[in-house]
């Protein structure tokens, strides 16, 4: 496995950074759930090919995954498609999530998740904190 460019004392998870740090964020946003025929063996498969991908790809400053829960609130009934699971993966610059994109073992990790997935949806966003929520609507605004 590669290295990461970070120390230990700076990597809280998986490619994970400690909080807080100022300026925008790549977010890379994954919703997806598995074929319901998918066994276990396959599940945990797919959950080792993930675990791998986040601790060997340096670029990667911090992931989070997650598991859809339904709470009975006004908005469960509003969504088109019921993901079940989602991960985020949070990179400092586009150039990062382009090398984990063209990463081999993320590479890897997508031909798997391609057949795993029954629905999946992936998007990209620049976030920021909400101090900085601004910036966002209009870029020439200084943050609060």
């Amino acid at each position: 496995m590669e290295q990461s460019r970070r120390s230990d004392d700076e990597r809280v998870g998986w490619g994970s950074r400690p909080y807080p740090w100022s300026g925008f964020v790549i977010l890379h946003l994954v919703l997806f759930t598995p074929h319901p025929t998918l066994s276990h063996e396959e599940r945990e498969a797919m959950a080792t090919a993930m675990e791998e991908a986040f601790a060997a790809i340096p670029e990667i400053a911090r992931v989070r995954v997650g598991r859809r829960r339904v709470l009975g609130t006004s908005y469960d009934d509003l969504s088109p498609v019921p993901f079940e699971f989602l991960t985020a993966l949070e990179f400092e610059t586009v150039e990062d999530l382009t090398a984990y994109l063209q990463h081999p073992t993320h590479r890897a990790l997508s031909e798997r998740f391609r057949g795993a997935a029954q629905l999946a949806l992936a998007h990209d966003f620049e976030i920021v904190d909400a101090d900085q929520l601004r910036t966002l609507v209009d870029p020439h605004a200084k943050p609060l």
